[in-house]
């Protein structure tokens, strides 16, 4: 406040903050004071700093967060109180938002470690406006780790599904239809998921019968998505490597 002089290097707690709000434009004033008893000197304008609430301190791959990433997911996560809660609504709301490529073009290389193409993921317009989020598995499951991550949440990986396998009826991200009427079986050579928490967070999928993607213990997650007989394996989980050079 104006009037009370702060040293330097001080760290200044806010007051609890209402549950409604994700991210504000945090404002202050700086003064200086050339002498001790002298008249401080007041600096403007107001120094304006967007600021972001989140869980806990930004994990990697998102350890220095995105500010793109950051408004997506404070605004998608916006009211819940814990990692598990946001973890829910980022993957529900992303599943919404994006749309299958039907495995064309991807966003990025190498199948474990593997390199996720951030920037060009969030700006590739593919020509339709407004723009969904467009990728495929590999895509969406990095981009959901970067979202998770960015508000605090830790222990998590993508991991791969190997060689061909075919699934139960599925209801793919994007997709007008949901739940029993729109879900279909495929054939896959792979797929891509994300971990965290002990189980599986799916935003390119939701299982048949689910009106919306939710998390499962791996062993229940394979069992409700591939078809009995199939073979395939799971690969180790890894992290991404987050890169802001264009695809």
């Amino acid at each position: 406040p104006i009037g009370s002089m702060i040293p330097a290097g001080s760290q200044w707690t806010l007051n609890n903050i209402p549950a409604k709000i994700d991210w504000c434009d945090l404002q202050i004033q700086h003064n200086m004071q050339l002498a001790p008893n002298g008249p401080p000197y007041y600096l403007a304008p107001i120094y304006t700093s967007e600021a972001f609430i989140v869980e806990d301190t930004p994990k990697a791959p998102m350890e220095e967060a995105w500010i793109t990433v950051l408004r997506y997911s404070c605004k998608r996560a916006q009211g819940e109180t814990t990692a598990l809660g946001a973890a829910s609504a980022l993957t529900q709301s992303l599943y919404g938002a994006g749309l299958y490529n039907g495995g064309n073009k991807i966003y990025t290389t190498g199948n474990g470690p593997q390199t996720f193409y951030l920037k060009s993921f969030l700006i590739d317009s593919r020509g339709m406006p407004p723009r969904p989020l467009y990728g495929q598995c590999d895509d969406f499951a990095d981009f959901l780790i970067c979202l998770i991550s960015s508000v605090g949440g830790n222990a998590h990986q993508t991991s791969q599904l190997r060689p061909q396998f075919v699934t139960n009826p599925i209801t793919l991200i994007g997709s007008p239809l949901t739940g029993l009427e729109g879900a279909s079986s495929r054939s896959w050579a792979y797929h891509q998921f994300t971990t965290f928490n002990g189980s599986v967070w799916d935003a390119c999928l939701a299982l048949w019968g689910s009106v919306i993607p939710i998390a499962r213990p791996l062993s229940t997650y394979l069992q409700d998505l591939i078809q009995p007989g199939s073979n395939y394996a799971v690969g180790i989980g890894f992290v991404p490597t987050v890169t802001a050079i264009d695809r």
